[in-house]
């Protein structure tokens, strides 16, 4: 069993009762042979009569406490270990947060993208300091955290946006006590995020900006394809910090871009090397006659250190 606890509670609880469980074991094997199973060694005749005494007298002995600590394992495997500990990836994440020196694990991080044409924002919101916003995205980032020391109103980590095209790049409030941002620029914003967590406690914590656009370029990169066009956008997680990462999953949101069908190409993830591997996303697309929304999702279960995770979105012209 992986847990240390069990192997631990055996060997106690054998220790306890392996003396009187061998005497009864001893008993047994008297009343059904009619003869003692093995008597301690009178210490007489030659020397190879006495060591045959002595292995046969060890022998036993040792076969009896293997054959109770065997019972002692799966007893309390079958009673209660199967039925209260369960193999999870968040116990294999702060195994290797604690064997990292972590002060934190992420079991799981939510991105959700919430992007919207000029339709979709309200009419008094179409300028920002002087300039029109033709396209705008809220990014608002959740993460499940989990705590491998104790936080007293202080710095859990740096947060950092950058939006490489945007007009503005504007900090909402997250969940958290947030620190200034340390170099404000148009785009990019990078802030401290202060919690208070006990060890092994358990938060989500959520951070939140604009990126505000006049237009996009027509050309642009995600990862190794070039691609053209205005009526699209793009978003990177990158793993650059050795953070030991669950689950990441992208939800793009829009009420205004009617977003097509993704392509193969559209969510990618790649390796400490470089290497790209696609990733399939899922577009729901609602037509309500309430609220009418598309939703663009896709999830991999695990960003490990050097490993990047992007997402493109597209909609109709």
């Amino acid at each position: 069993m992986e847990d240390t606890l069990q192997p631990i509670l055996v060997i106690l609880i054998g220790g306890l009762f392996a003396p009187i469980l061998t005497q009864l074991l001893e008993k047994l094997y008297e009343a059904i042979t009619g003869k003692p199973p093995a008597d301690k060694p009178i210490i007489v005749g030659d020397k190879k009569t006495k060591r045959q005494k002595w292995l046969k007298f060890f022998g036993i002995a040792a076969i009896i406490q293997l054959l109770l600590l065997t019972m002692f394992f799966f007893l309390s495997k079958w009673t209660y270990f199967d039925a209260n500990y369960y193999r999870t990836s968040e116990r294999e994440l702060i195994r290797d947060g604690l064997k990292k020196h972590k002060e934190y694990i992420i079991p799981k991080i939510t991105i959700r993208i919430y992007a919207e044409s000029r339709k979709g924002v309200p009419i008094e919101d179409t300028n920002c300091t002087g300039k029109k916003i033709n396209y705008c995205t809220l990014i608002s980032t959740s993460y499940e955290i989990v705590a491998l020391q104790d936080f007293n109103a202080e710095k859990l980590f740096e947060e950092y946006y950058e939006a490489l095209y945007a007009t503005n790049v504007i900090k909402e409030p997250g969940s958290e006590n947030e620190g200034p941002d340390k170099d404000p620029q148009k785009t990019y914003c990078k802030y401290d995020l202060m919690t208070t967590m006990k060890k092994f406690e358990r938060k989500t914590v959520t951070t939140r900006v604009d990126y505000l656009y006049d237009s996009l370029p027509e050309k642009r990169d995600f990862f190794k394809t070039s691609y053209t066009g205005k009526n699209f956008d793009m978003f990177y997680y990158p793993n650059n910090e050795d953070d030991v990462i669950g689950e990441v999953e992208f939800q793009i949101i829009s009420r205004s871009l009617d977003l097509t069908t993704p392509d193969q190409n559209d969510v990618i993830v790649t390796d400490a090397n470089g290497k790209e591997t696609p990733i399939v996303p899922k577009l729901v697309l609602g037509n309500g006659s309430c609220m009418h929304f598309n939703i663009l999702t896709a999830t991999i279960p695990r960003l490990k250190n050097r490993e990047s995770f992007g997402i493109r979105w597209v909609w109709s012209k």
